[in-house]
């Protein structure tokens, strides 16, 4: 993509032993991360690889905006997944987040705060996903159809316990047998939203 291509010019100039004193030891160089949500200051910063979640949001975020308290980021996009407040520390590079769950992606970091209700969140994700779909593929077409549905369930208050269950069975199913990423990321968002806040999706039903 267009950041390894930037990178490129930089090592002929300077070396590959000069490239790799950036970063982590598995990621070397830097990544842009796009800041934005409940922060002082959103935008795009240009930080080594593997800068932690705190970091980003004490040091170039400016912290959290005033009467907000940080509840969960969404880290690499509709199709990244969720990190709570124990994952404040983790590296942020293309390995460690992808060993909890999650994926770096694009660098987006969307910071929430604990006005964010975590079922009209997964709520939005699942309607763009649903938006995007191209419908070449049944499983995608049709999953992401069923998905919106069921997160719609919950957002109204008629959902039943069991379609927790029900859609990270759909999503798996989406996962396996789509023929894109597209199709086959929206268990990410789901499974990761569920880690943290499945209470708030039953006290929804």
């Amino acid at each position: 993509n267009v950041e390894t291509l930037m990178s490129v010019p930089m090592i002929l100039r300077n070396g590959a032993g000069w490239y790799k004193k950036v970063g982590t030891p598995g990621c070397s160089g830097t990544k842009l991360y796009c800041l934005s949500g409940k922060l002082n200051r959103t935008g795009l910063v240009e930080l080594p690889m593997g800068a932690t979640l705190k970091d980003i949001i004490n040091g170039y975020g400016g912290g959290m905006k005033k009467g907000s308290k940080f509840k969960f980021a969404q880290v690499g996009g509709s199709a990244g997944g969720v990190m709570g407040k124990d994952l404040m520390d983790l590296p942020l590079d293309i390995d460690q987040p992808m060993k909890q769950g999650v994926t770096l992606g694009s660098g987006v970091v969307l910071v929430c705060d604990d006005k964010t209700c975590a079922v009209d969140f997964l709520l939005q994700i699942l309607s763009f996903f649903e938006h995007e779909s191209c419908g070449q593929c049944v499983p995608c077409r049709v999953g992401t159809a069923h998905l919106h549905h069921l997160a719609r369930k919950f957002a109204s208050r008629t959902a039943d316990p069991g379609d927790i269950e029900l859609m990270i069975k759909k999503a798996v199913l989406m996962k396996k047998a789509s023929l894109c990423a597209l199709g086959q990321s929206p268990i990410m968002p789901i499974t990761t939203t569920l880690k943290y806040f499945k209470k708030e999706f039953l006290e929804h039903c």
